[in-house]
């Protein structure tokens, strides 16, 4: 029996009868090669999704008008579940939400967004990138080309807290997830599994931290 992590947003989740229509190939080669029944998988719920979209509210909470949130045009099942979140408590919150698809999940997809954003945008006061990459080409087209200023104009939040994001030129809020957390409980899990086959599906959920910097500031 093989099991194996496939890396989401942060959340450990159960170990799970396998799904082969979601497998990649690479993975479906090792299931072939072993004949696992069950896989440890790092995925998403949805109770955990809200969680995530109130940590990403929190620091442009202070918006007098509406958010937007910046998602790439083929984004993942992770990534839409962000997405998705942010704008379903958001609007429970009482804001508006512009969704603006632009790009891939890429430095290059930020700075689409931030032209889509600049020829699109009224009254938005706050904006959840879903990926880091692209929050820092958003962040460059808005100040570079269409003269926006971050934090002073609208506050910008991001989601992975890559190294890049603490550069001063960015200063970027996000969204930090511990990679080592996620693979202890994956390998605990798999352990378990080894150990006791039979045992009932459980789910292991970790937590994410807010870092705020700069470009929520004020």
């Amino acid at each position: 029996m093989l099991l194996f992590a496939n890396e989401c947003s942060g959340w450990a989740k159960t170990v799970c009868p396998i799904d082969h229509h979601m497998c990649s190939q690479w993975q479906r080669f090792l299931l072939h090669q072993s004949g696992a029944l069950y896989a440890v998988r790092i995925a998403n719920a949805w109770d955990v999704h809200k969680a995530l979209a109130a940590v990403a509210i929190m620091p442009i909470a202070t918006a007098l008008s509406g958010l937007a949130v910046v998602v790439p045009k083929r984004a993942s099942y992770t990534v839409l579940g962000r997405a998705l979140a942010f704008e379903t408590l958001a609007k429970a919150e009482g804001w508006d939400v512009l969704k603006l698809e632009a790009g891939g999940q890429s430095y290059a997809g930020g700075l689409a967004a931030a032209h889509a954003f600049a020829e699109a945008a009224s009254g938005i006061d706050g904006v959840f990138c879903v990926a880091d990459y692209m929050a820092l080409g958003f962040l460059d087209g808005l100040r570079f080309d269409h003269n926006v200023k971050v934090p002073e104009d609208l506050k910008v939040v991001g989601y992975d807290d890559i190294p890049q994001s603490s550069w001063k030129a960015y200063d970027l809020t996000t969204i930090a997830q511990s990679r080592e957390e996620l693979s202890e409980v994956t390998m605990r899990l798999l352990l378990d599994r080894l150990e006791t086959p039979e045992a009932p599906p459980h789910e292991v959920i970790t937590g994410v931290t807010l870092v705020q910097r700069g470009s929520t500031a004020g």
